[in-house]
């Protein structure tokens, strides 16, 4: 993990977690081996707890002191620590279906969606090992955006 100036995180989500190490064209159908799948998620994990230990601070109440700071830097310092609390709240998640993707992996259980029991494709399974679900079930879960 890289740190970008000032000590903002460079998005987790910007690197795909199942890094195997080679380049894998989309579309060419590829094997990944259980302990492929395993050390892609302990990974994931390690980055995701790393990054949730540098943002520790960031997600500290914000400091009310006037004299420190000015009435719109205040607000600004409070919407900032309500974005990072957010993302520290999708990170944790995140981390818990990584490790309960690891439960299933080892149950033999990994790769069916916890929905619909289906196989998983493989491309999904690749861009997010920790997911539980299908991208259908996944489609039906998430909330509708009024700009859909």
């Amino acid at each position: 993990m890289q740190l970008l100036g000032h000590g903002s995180l460079r998005q987790i989500y910007a690197r795909p977690p199942l890094d195997l190490g080679s380049q894998t064209p989309l579309g060419v159908h590829c094997v990944v081996t259980n302990e492929e799948i395993k050390n892609a998620l302990g990974r994931l994990i390690a980055d995701l707890e790393g990054a949730l230990a540098l943002t520790v601070k960031a997600s500290k109440p914000v400091e009310l002191d006037q004299a420190t700071l000015g009435r719109l830097s205040r607000m600004e310092a409070m919407q900032q620590q309500k974005m990072v609390e957010a993302n520290r709240r999708a990170q944790r998640i995140r981390v818990e279906q990584a490790r309960a993707a690891l439960h299933r992996l080892e149950a033999g259980e990994y790769g069916d969606c916890l929905s619909c029991g289906e196989s998983i494709l493989e491309r999904r399974l690749l861009a997010r090992p920790e997911t539980p679900f299908c991208l259908e079930c996944q489609s039906q879960r998430e909330p509708k955006s009024p700009l859909r």
